[in-house]
């Protein structure tokens, strides 16, 4: 059976034992059909290559950030374009080595850890908050796991209680001075913990919650005992070959191969890329990756190589919706 995206109809040959020139094993019809074929492939192939370059052709600009854009099709990069500024100051260019932040796309790694304990049998998805992190209220009894995966926790915002509604300046030029004090991951689990009530009662409504996946990663670091950067790496960076992936946590890391982020104010780009947890960063946004458009990292990434692990937890959980009657 051909795989999707590969050229099939070629005919093959074979030397007869005389050393005579090859002789084709299909017909004539047959080898018009497979060129035919292979031609359609081929404009199928340069449609989608146009399309793409097309999609990503407004996000060029001279002078200006860019981006990695890549396809991946049966673990192969069928087409990428890479392009722009990592930073505006060195004018040092974007290219497929690049490392961006993942931001809240790190919140996906957070949930796969919580399945592969589970799938290790370390914990259930309806345990309750409170088995875990003992020093929450009352409340944490009625909070399970598959709350908190789900976004229906009920708890409240940590960033607007520790720093009140984010304005511009909360996120600011990465070359200037820091904060005069960086939050760290135990700090927001303190502020959680000495909330006296949730927003909601769990499963009755549906909020997007970055400390529902904070309180995630601390209990990824109390059920295995390891920091949540390391167990990222042994568990899935590591066995799905993603050596360019990687977890910033209060060690700080130098990135000079970092793309900077920026916001176009009053028609000038602004680094935005610091704010007071940009570098003591917290479970729900505190990944870097490159070469995502490497071919063999490309390959990892579709799971080729994954673990047993990973691959059963992805499917019992992974593509599960959540459901319930009170939403």
């Amino acid at each position: 059976m051909q795989k999707a995206g590969s050229f099939v109809g070629f005919p093959s040959f074979y030397m007869q034992p005389d050393k005579t020139p090859p002789v084709a094993r299909y017909d004539s019809a047959e080898m018009k059909l497979a060129g035919a074929f292979a031609l359609a492939l081929l404009g199928a192939q340069a449609q989608t290559t146009a399309r793409l370059d097309g999609l990503v052709a407004p996000y060029k600009e001279n002078n200006a950030p860019g981006m990695v854009a890549v396809l991946i099709r049966e673990g192969r990069v069928a087409w990428q374009a890479a392009f722009g500024l990592a930073d505006l100051d060195t004018h040092r260019a974007i290219t497929p080595d690049t490392q961006f932040e993942l931001a809240s796309m790190t919140k996906q790694f957070t949930a796969m850890a919580i399945m592969i304990l589970s799938e290790q049998g370390k914990l259930k998805f309806d345990d309750t908050l409170a088995k875990y992190c003992p020093e929450f209220p009352a409340y944490a009894r009625t909070i399970r796991i598959r709350d908190l995966l789900h976004h229906v926790s009920g708890l409240p915002d940590y960033e607007e209680l520790m720093v009140g509604k984010i304005g511009d300046n909360f996120f600011r030029s990465s070359k200037g001075p820091p904060a005069a004090h960086e939050f760290t991951s135990a700090e927001v689990l303190k502020t959680l913990s000495s909330q006296p009530k949730l927003q909601f009662a769990p499963g009755s409504r549906f909020e997007y919650s970055n400390s529902g996946y904070e309180v995630l990663g601390q209990i990824v670091e109390r059920v295995s005992g390891k920091r949540y950067a390391e167990f990222l790496k042994e568990t899935i960076f590591d066995p799905l070959g993603m050596r360019d992936t990687l977890v910033l946590d209060e060690r700080k890391h130098s990135g000079p191969r970092l793309a900077l982020a920026y916001k176009k104010r009053n028609g000038h780009w602004e680094d935005i890329t610091y704010s007071p947890y940009s570098e003591r960063r917290t479970y729900t946004g505190s990944m870097r990756t490159a070469r995502i458009t490497g071919a063999s990292e490309a390959r990892n990434a579709a799971a080729r190589r994954a673990p047993a692990g990973v691959a059963s937890a992805l499917t019992s959980v992974g593509f599960t919706p959540y459901k319930s009657d009170s939403i």
